[in-house]
């Protein structure tokens, strides 16, 4: 829940009212984000994993799922229970004809719950005697546990090609054009410069169609790199990212954002350690979870 709270204060109304006086698209563009991407799918994580249980030893509902062929690890959420457990009820037709939260239990779901009818809406209360509430302790650690491993948000493209300090590698083919040279990094304001001029002035690769629109020669090193002969000189960025890979930001986004520091708004992002967490955790989605990275598989191995 820390992570949660942090990004709310982050993105409180006041601290975006401040964010914007410092006409800074950097912060602007960090703040949507968050606002837009992160928030929402974490807030509906951290409600759905905020609760977890085990079964009740010896649990007649256990043996009974375990009859069905459904497993469960030792701690799981309800709504995996209830899901479980309305897919039995549906599958052996107990729900009622023309009002389907009315279910009709079988002889052996009836001794589990002691029950003959249950009502959809309520199926948790009908549950809940047969489990154990994990404490709060352990509850936070599996929700922590869970969101690791499931939430996937696509870092903003805008953050990575606008910062600074972002560095980024070049096709050689496209490198020893422009530079004479390969194996070096560049920021992107400097590359995506280099590269309007040499498609702009180069002959020996282009040629200017017209004023907006260039010919790629045949038969060279940049038309291998292209499958197109002429493009539109507002398409260079477009085109540079084709052929350039994202490796990384040597700031983060309290470097990224030095503003911030001089915020009275911000001041507890930089006095308490909680907040590094969250910044972290930003830091983290922002530098991976984007597809201009290059590509390396998992589970490498040495034959």
């Amino acid at each position: 829940m820390s992570i949660i709270f942090n990004l709310k204060y982050y993105v409180s109304a006041d601290c975006v009212h401040a964010l914007d006086s410092t006409r800074n698209s950097l912060l602007k563009t960090t703040t949507h984000f968050i606002k837009t991407a992160v928030l929402p799918p974490l807030e509906e994580m951290v409600q759905k994993y905020s609760a977890w249980y085990s079964f009740y030893p010896p649990s007649e509902l256990k043996k009974f799922l375990a009859g069905q062929n459904i497993h469960f690890d030792r701690h799981f959420c309800m709504q995996e229970l209830i899901d479980q457990l309305t897919q039995i009820i549906y599958a052996q037709n107990m729900y009622q004809n023309g009002n389907e939260n009315v279910i009709i239990l079988n002889p052996m779901l009836q001794l589990i719950f002691n029950e003959t009818t249950l009502y959809v809406p309520n199926l948790k209360n009908y549950l809940l005697p047969h489990l154990i509430v994990a404490s709060p302790e352990l509850s936070i650690h599996l929700q922590n546990q869970q969101i690791h491993h499931e939430l996937y948000i696509e870092s903003p493209k805008e953050l990575i090609y606008k910062d600074p300090s972002s560095t980024f590698w070049c096709h050689p083919l496209l490198d020893v054009a422009m530079h004479n040279c390969t194996g070096n990094t560049y920021s992107w304001h400097h590359l995506l410069a280099n590269f309007i001029e040499f498609c702009s002035s180069n002959t020996i690769y282009f040629q200017n169609h017209d004023e907006k629109f260039v010919f790629i020669k045949e038969n060279t090193p940049i038309s291998a790199l292209f499958s197109f002969q002429y493009f539109h000189l507002t398409q260079c960025e477009e085109m540079l990212m084709k052929v350039t890979k994202f490796l990384g930001r040597k700031n983060n986004l309290t470097q990224m954002c030095p503003d911030l520091k001089y915020n009275s708004m911000f001041s507890n992002l930089f006095t308490h350690s909680k907040y590094d967490e969250a910044i972290r955790f930003l830091d983290f989605i922002i530098n991976t979870n984007n597809d201009s990275l290059p590509y390396i598989a998992n589970n490498n191995y040495l034959s």
